[in-house]
């Protein structure tokens, strides 16, 4: 019995494992088909969201962009029209100098090279734009807990510069410095040259680090200007026209006069690297209204006569220039006599150590102040021209030469201008009676000539026609009865 059952009993337990084990294998399948299948619908549905929010936002932005383009072609237009008004309404500078810079749309001359806001260059200077399109101009500008100041063009100063009738200094990097000093400073100016002594003049003013302005002849450009023009610019000095051949200017037509100062200035021009004098002096101081008006360069004058033409002892002059001279005046010489070039061996070095700083007239003038005008004749910038108004022959932009010399002719020790204003064409009576001055006349020879003798000391005699002959011995000059528009200026005592 127990033999039947077996064989059945085995049989029933394997086929039900069988069983068992193929209704577990169909129920796994199942769940693994069915997982897949739900990840596949979320991805699927993910995507189409996705592609739907992308269609939609396409969608809006294909609608909302006509609209930007014209609301930034807009702000284009009106950025620029905001430029084209700064333009024309920038206020100029304050007339005390207190103006803060304005903004002005960038010429086309110029143009932007490096990130904005900031610093751009080129060869005229730096400048700052504010943005692309616009940048500052007129008047001062704070950057980084610096001052800086652009002038009328944008561009920005350098050295002194006249702001609000002061002046003011800016390194050369443009950052203001308020505690530079122009009390001490002068202007050593050179008439005639240049000569045989001049190149030894500029070996004194490099030797001192001093700087001068040459009012120089056109005959002795032709001489000597190749080997003192090019060292005259390289150290730094300024270049004076005193017409071709020194003839009073008064004598002359004025369409002769001024081609004396034009054909000078071409010969200068040959020789400085194309640029022409900047200043002119009249020879003899002699001028009148027309001639003034029509050289459109600044006239300069002097009220420091060192007399050095009539050969005073070389020690003794440069003593009293020394001893005598004053922040802001012009001194008068001549690089023409051997006399000066010993005297100036000493008078350099001693004026270096008494402080002072010798500097072109337009440094000296920018130092003071003031800025120099075509048509205006200046005398002075030291204090005292300042305070008696006798700075030029003009004022306040009005002509004022009377007031000028009125003032001018209060004596000083140091020898400031006095008499001989200028009245149209007549010199003030009183003009020749001052008895220690320069009184330099006008020639009755419309010739004028200027004729150059050579003497073993270097000096010239001037004779009262106006030209240069051979003499041993000093001369008085006188001033001629009819000679127009001559300014005198009383000399250092004992002159």
């Amino acid at each position: 019995m127990s033999s039947d059952k077996s064989p059945e009993v085995r049989t029933k337990r394997t086929s039900g494992r069988n069983t068992s084990g193929r209704r577990a294998g169909g129920r796994s399948g199942s769940k693994k088909n069915t997982g897949r299948e739900d990840l596949f619908s979320a991805y699927l549905k993910t995507a189409i969201v996705v592609v739907a929010v992308v269609a939609v936002i396409a969608v809006i932005w294909l609608i909302v962009k006509p609209f930007r383009m014209r609301a930034e072609k807009a702000r284009l237009e009106s950025a620029v029209s905001e430029s084209d008004a700064l333009e024309i309404t920038v206020d100029p500078e304050a007339e005390d100098g207190s103006g803060q810079a304005g903004r002005a749309r960038i010429p086309d001359g110029m143009s932007v090279r490096y990130d904005t806001p900031g610093w751009q260059h080129d060869d005229k200077g730096w400048w700052y734009a504010s943005d692309e399109k616009t940048f500052y101009v007129n008047g001062w500008f704070t950057l980084d807990q610096q001052e800086y100041h652009f002038d009328s063009t944008g561009y920005m100063d350098t050295g002194w510069t006249p702001i609000g009738g002061k002046g003011c200094y800016f390194d050369e990097h443009g950052v203001y410095d308020s505690a530079a000093d122009n009390s001490r400073m002068i202007a050593l100016t050179f008439d005639d040259g240049p000569g045989e002594y001049t190149n030894e003049l500029l070996d004194l003013l490099e030797e001192n680090d001093a700087k001068a302005t040459f009012f120089m002849l056109g005959e002795c450009v032709e001489q000597y200007g190749s080997e003192t023009i090019p060292r005259m610019v390289k150290l730094g000095c300024q270049l004076g026209n005193h017409s071709y051949d020194h003839s009073d200017m008064t004598t002359l037509s004025t369409g002769a006069a001024l081609q004396q100062f034009q054909s000078t200035d071409e010969l200068i021009a040959k020789y400085s690297g194309g640029v022409p004098a900047s200043l002119i002096r009249f020879p003899y101081g002699s001028y009148n209204d027309e001639l003034e008006s029509r050289i459109d360069k600044p006239s300069m004058y002097w009220n420091f006569d060192t007399q050095d033409w009539t050969k005073p002892d070389a020690y003794e002059m440069a003593q009293k220039v020394i001893n005598n001279v004053e922040g802001g005046d012009i001194v008068l010489m001549h690089d023409i006599h051997a006399n000066t070039i010993s005297s100036l061996k000493t008078m350099i070095p001693g004026l270096r150590e008494a402080g002072f700083q010798m500097v072109t007239l337009t440094e000296l003038a920018a130092a003071r102040g003031f800025e120099l005008e075509a048509g205006v004749t200046y005398f002075g910038f030291s204090d005292t021209d300042i305070a008696h108004g006798s700075v030029s022959d003009q004022k306040d932009g009005t002509a004022a030469s009377d007031d000028a010399a009125a003032a001018a002719g209060t004596d000083s020790s140091y020898g400031e201008p006095v008499g001989g204003q200028q009245t149209d064409g007549e010199t003030t009576e009183g003009a020749a009676e001052t008895t220690d001055s320069y009184e330099e006349s006008g020639s009755d020879d419309s010739s004028g000539g200027y004729d150059y003798s050579e003497e073993s000391d270097g000096s010239y005699d001037e004779s009262d026609d106006g030209s240069y002959d051979e003499s041993g011995e000093a001369s008085t000059e006188s001033e001629s009865g009819d000679t127009s528009s001559v300014y005198n200026d009383s000399a250092v005592a004992d002159y």
